[in-house]
């Protein structure tokens, strides 16, 4: 056995060695391979703003060519965020009308978002209301440069991106976006008056078109046109290459190049990162489209062929409309499906039947597109959105009859209440079936895997009209669960739309001819990953570690530890290096930090890096109590600096003796969500007070619903949700001289007399395991939250996309005002007090939260890396500038903001955290006196306060032999004393 074990070890290395050697000399020949190859020549970039330009003018003249077509001229109006412009049109001949607009979006990374209404002159002068319309405009954006810049360890950075602010003609894209179709109305002969509200950044209106609905010629129809046509000369051209990576232009910031760690694509390297291709992920929206130019020597016909990868919508193909020049050339070319390829590139041709299509390209240059479409999968998103409204209506009418306490022995005649309700399952149980069989017609039995949830949900309806009499008990399976009906529905239909492609390069070749472009065979991905295994275990795949050779390090570079994500970290050290230092001439290392740890076990041993960030909140006045970060009121700029832009609330947790050891990098916000479909379905009005909470409570309970406070999401209240009901009632939670606790004063009583009462008197629920679950099932419809909820609503919640929206946070009314008070700080850097650079430091945080790097860094971010990396800056300026959160929702959190209150940090902090959390228990769950929680409390809280006081040398012998400073924040700001 032994020997045997023995041989099987050897011959197993010996695998290995050979896959290493074979793969790594066929990796050395493969760029030379393909550079050799004489038969391609790679496709040089047109002028990117004249292309530009050429295309939408191009897209302008093809819809004036049109006279069914009709034109609304706005002149170029400008139009600020929710202003409106109105004007009239006159419709000739009846029909469907898709409409398109000609308009510019400025300064703006996020796309365009305008309601349209419509409305129908009548014959007694008024105007009757057809439609209003929520639509969204594609905002183009190039990036700054296509020739890829190195960062300092030899990785090419993806390029920032502009927004292109010229003139764009485009369709208006439903606001759902479920497919990549135009809105499309319906309009009858007469006079119509159209309203457009812009909803986002500053728009410029040239002109709405209603573009008559038409019809493709089918592939055909297009070769009979071309029959005849002499297509010798170009046999002979060479294979023109086109670089994914390099696209003249594209719909909207969110579709990102990258790269992608394969020898299947070009360029590659092993030990660096090369941009090599449109990444799959970020190229999977309908309505996303991208623009490349070729130049075309000789006319004639000509096929496409293109490296891709689709290894996310396992066993379905997913969907691009191709066009040349603006226009798709035939039907085919709509709606091309794109197969399944597994975890593998791979080389195909756009054909028809097995057979590669032909396009007539004349000689000059040429623009290519790609758009996303949803394919075969439009008609059944559709109807699954249908569906899943009225399955969420179905839930809220029985929850709402119900209420929350179900009987386990009562049966219900459910028909008496809800009369036709037994009606309506069935007949969504028939129409998930027909969608079902409809798209394993289309698709074939590849497809089951994918859209199995249709089969399921229908089969589960049915089994719940087995017990009609017991429906109200099944309400978890059909709206109020991770596996209901509704969840399967809209997981469904968020995978159906979703798109996702790859692409590394295409080919336009001569008619008749193939592609063979040489790629990495089998040894060579062998030898890549052997290779990426030896690099981690000699440390060298990750350049930001915290780990530094001496030999590496310099003494002149400042050191900066940044307890963010990797990804993070490179994006900073891009802009560090590409503006910090061009300004500054200052050299910044940046590295990743594991864990805070790091930090504390750093400064016990003076290893100290000169700056870090990242750090939470409560760690830099740990820091400074033991003298290991530097004061930054001894920089004689940092006032006025930093109360330019930031709230100076958010730096009291910062704040030892007379010092101020941190500066606050991002900051959260908590804001009230609630559910715009259930509040008006109960006629319920928001709640701006505590009082007003109090009032719907009974309504909400008797329905079967409830209200969220943080307070719910864990057994331990930390400061961040206690806190708030405290200074709302103008308390406070320590003496002025800071030797004890004051949790017994009146105002910080009625805090905790509020925040009690809620749970034991108005049966607020004691514990949430997860409000953003209980919010989208409907069960708790309004609850105060935090951006992260913000983020996951935003991003992963569509099955109640527009029937959420977001207000200021309940408060207490007094003095004509409502005090909204909330915790927001988030994030924050120190500079160590063992930094012989402190100077250089300080100009390095300066510009790291000055308005326009954070701008850059938060626009950056999201273009790289997509909605969920929104950065949540504490510069205010800039957040007033970041255009990836709607207008709307900007104010409500630029209002809540000025509600800012910070809990002062103290050496016994932690035993007055715990002893609050106590205070609620015990009244909450033990039923005890508020006063008598709190008088134990304030025993336990003082005893170790003493303890702390004279550990830290202010308390010996019972005397204070050291004053404690325990000043606000406002008392360093004082009026006069900031610019």
């Amino acid at each position: 056995m032994r020997k045997f074990i023995y041989w099987t070890i050897i011959a197993a290395l010996a695998v290995v060695l050979v896959v290493y050697f074979v793969g790594y000399f066929q990796y050395k020949n493969l760029d030379k391979l393909q550079s050799e190859s004489t038969n391609y020549s790679q496709s040089n970039i047109a002028s990117t703003d004249d292309s530009i330009a050429q295309y939408f003018d191009t897209e302008l003249s093809y819809f004036k060519a049109n006279s069914d077509n009709v034109f609304i001229d706005f002149n170029g109006n400008t139009i600020e965020t929710n202003a409106s412009i109105v004007d009239d049109f006159q419709i000739e001949n009846n029909g469907i009308y898709e409409i398109y607009m000609a308009y510019k979006v400025l300064n703006s990374l996020n796309y365009g978002s305008v309601s349209l209404q419509i409305d129908q002159l009548q014959d007694n002068g008024t105007y009757k209301q057809l439609y209003v319309l929520e639509g969204r405009l594609n905002n183009y954006s190039t990036y700054k440069t296509l020739n890829f810049q190195f960062d300092r360890y030899g990785n090419e950075v993806v390029p920032e991106q502009n927004g292109y602010e010229e003139l764009t003609v485009d369709k208006v894209l439903p606001a759902d976006r479920l497919s990549a179709e135009p809105i499309t109305i319906q309009l009858p002969k007469g006079n119509f008056r159209v309203s457009i509200k812009n909803n986002s950044s500053t728009l410029v209106i040239y002109n709405v078109i209603f573009a008559r609905k038409g019809q493709l010629r089918t592939y055909a129809d297009y070769l009979n046109e071309f029959e005849g046509k002499d297509s010798s000369s170009n046999q002979s051209e060479k294979v023109i290459m086109v670089d994914a990576e390099k696209p003249v232009t594209k719909s909207d910031f969110l579709i990102n190049i990258g790269y992608v760690s394969s020898s299947s694509v070009r360029p590659f390297q092993v030990n660096r990162r090369r941009i090599n291709a449109i990444l799959e992920s970020t190229f999977n929206l309908p309505g996303q489209k991208i623009l490349w130019t070729f130049y075309v020597d000789n006319p004639g016909f000509y096929s496409i062929s293109l490296n891709y990868k689709q290894s996310e919508n396992k066993g379905v193909p997913v969907y691009r409309n191709i066009e040349i020049d603006g226009q798709s050339p035939f039907a085919e070319l709509q709606d091309y499906p794109f197969d399944y390829t597994g975890q593998f590139w791979r080389l195909a041709t756009l054909s028809l039947n097995g057979n590669p299509m032909k396009l007539w390209l004349e000689k000059g240059w040429h623009i290519l597109s790609f758009e996303v479409d949803t394919g075969v999968y439009k008609s059944a998103i559709l109807e699954l959105q249908r569906i899943l409204k009225q399955i969420q209506d179905i839930g809220i009418s029985i929850r709402m009859l119900v209420g929350h306490n179900l009987d386990p022995n009562r049966t219900w005649n459910i028909e008496q209440y809800l009369p036709t309700v037994l009606v309506d399952l069935q007949n969504i149980s028939d129409k998930l079936m027909t969608q079902y069989n409809l798209l394993i017609e289309k698709l074939g039995v590849g497809a089951t895997g994918h859209i199995s949830d249709l089969k399921v949900a229908a089969s589960t309806i049915d089994k719940i009209l087995k017990e009609p009499e017991r429906l109200p008990f099944y309400l978890d399976s059909i709206s109020e669960g991770d596996s209901s009906i509704a969840q399967r529905v809209s997981n469904l239909i968020t995978a159906l739309r979703s798109q996702p492609m790859g692409i590394d390069e295409i080919y336009i070749h001569p008619a008749g001819t193939t592609v063979d472009v040489p790629h990495g065979s089998f040894m060579v991905a062998g030898f890549v990953e052997l290779e990426k295994l030896r690099l981690s275990l000699m440390n060298q795949t990750d350049p930001y570690s915290t780990y530094v050779k001496k030999s590496d390090s310099k003494s002149s570079e400042l050191t900066v530890w940044v307890n963010r994500p990797v990804q993070l970290v490179e994006t900073m050290q891009y802009l560090v290096d590409t503006d910090f230092y061009e300004k500054t001439g200052i050299d910044v290392r940046l590295s990743t930090m594991p864990s805070e740890q790091k930090v504390i076990f750093s400064a016990a041993a003076k290893t100290t890096p000169d700056v870090a960030l990242g750090l939470s909140n409560w760690l830099p006045y740990e820091l400074a109590l033991r003298g290991a970060v530097t004061d930054l009121l001894q920089f004689p700029d940092f006032k006025e600096y930093i109360s330019k832009d930031y709230n100076i609330q958010t730096l009291t947790p910062f704040i030892y003796e007379d010092g101020i050891y941190g500066v606050t990098e991002t900051q959260g916000f908590y804001v009230l969500f609630y559910r715009k479909d259930i509040f008006q379905r109960l006629n319920l009005p928001v709640p701006q007070t505590w009082d007003d909470v109090k009032l719907i409570l009974p309504e909400l309970q008797r329905r079967g619903m409830n209200f969220y406070i943080p307070l719910s999401a864990s057994s331990q209240k930390y400061f961040h949700v206690t806190a708030p009901f405290i200074f709302q009632n103008g308390g406070t939670l320590y003496s002025k001289d800071g030797m004890s606790t004051a949790i017994n004063s009146e105002e910080t009583l009625k805090g905790l007399e509020l925040m009690t009462d809620l749970y034991s008197i108005y049966g607020v629920p004691e514990y949430v395991a997860n409000f953003y679950n209980e919010f989208r099932y409907g069960r708790i419809p309004i609850g105060v939250a935090d951006f992260g909820t913000y983020l996951l609503l935003t991003n992963a919640a569509d099955e109640i996309y527009g029937l959420w929206d977001i207000a200021p946070s309940p408060g207490i009314y007094k003095d004509g005002e409502i005090l909204r008070y909330q915790v927001a700080s988030d994030r924050a850097g120190v500079i160590f007090k063992d930094s012989t650079k402190k100077e250089e430091a300080w100009e390095f945080l300066k510009w790291w939260l000055s308005k326009d790097t954070q701008v850059k860094f938060s626009n950056t971010l999201v273009s790289r890396y997509g909605p969920d990396y929104l950065w949540n800056t504490a510069n205010i300026s800039a957040f007033k500038e970041i255009t990836f959160i709607p207008e709307s929702h900007k104010s409500v959190i630029l209002e809540q903001w000025r509600w800012i209150k910070e809990v002062q940090r103290h050496p016994a902090s932690y035993m007055t955290e715990r002893e609050i959390s106590n205070v609620w228990n015990r009244v909450v769950l033990q039923g005890e006196n508020l006063r008598v929680a709190v008088d134990k409390s304030i025993k336990i809280i003082n005893r170790e306060m003493e303890r702390k006081l004279i550990e830290f040398g202010y308390l010996k012998g019972g005397k204070i032999v050291k004053k404690m400073q325990f000043r606000s924040i406002e008392d360093f700001f004082k009026e006069g004393e900031v610019k």
